[in-house]
């Protein structure tokens, strides 16, 4: 289990702005599926949000708000997933 915080759907909608039901048309539809998923007992998945997914979504939201297509704002939020490690901070600061 990791040490970063995990958000779930809810919270994940609730923080970025972006509704429970299109987080979920997303992950269904492979646009955006969040980088944490635990199978359920009953083999079902469970969708959980890092940090990196979140500011990823805000970035999406953001970009969907000033007009720009949802491929191109997808786009952008694979970079920003690609590139969480090298912005957060460091352990200690």
């Amino acid at each position: 289990m990791s040490a970063e915080r995990e958000f779930l759907i809810s919270e994940a909608a609730e923080l970025t702005g972006v509704s429970r039901q299109t987080l979920a048309r997303w992950s269904k539809r492979n646009d955006f599926t969040p980088s944490i998923r635990y199978t359920t007992v009953n083999g079902g998945t469970k969708r959980v949000y890092s940090f990196a997914d979140l500011l990823a979504l805000s970035a999406i939201n953001h970009c969907l708000k000033m007009g720009v297509l949802l491929y191109q704002g997808l786009s952008f939020a694979s970079y920003i997933q690609g590139a969480w490690p090298t912005l957060s901070p460091t352990k200690g600061n």
